[in-house]
């Protein structure tokens, strides 16, 4: 009688586990999508602010070359 118990119990608990991490993969790729838009979003001024930037200093590089070539 106590394997019994025993087994339905381990049955029991094994089920409810796996009906548990089911719940939590099953939305797991729209908290991935999500976190990724929310960390694009809030780091967009700095990528922008970055790219600007360096284009600008391309720009000085070039213009000073021009500078030295006209001395």
């Amino acid at each position: 009688m106590l394997f019994w118990i025993v087994s339905v119990l381990i049955l029991f608990s094994s089920i409810q586990f796996f009906q548990w991490i089911k719940d939590i993969i099953s939305p797991l790729p729209i908290y991935i999508l999500s976190g990724s838009f929310l960390a694009i979003a809030s780091n967009y001024d700095d990528a922008i602010s970055a790219t600007f930037s360096s284009l600008r200093a391309d720009k000085k590089i070039i213009n000073s070359d021009k500078i030295m070539a006209k001395e």
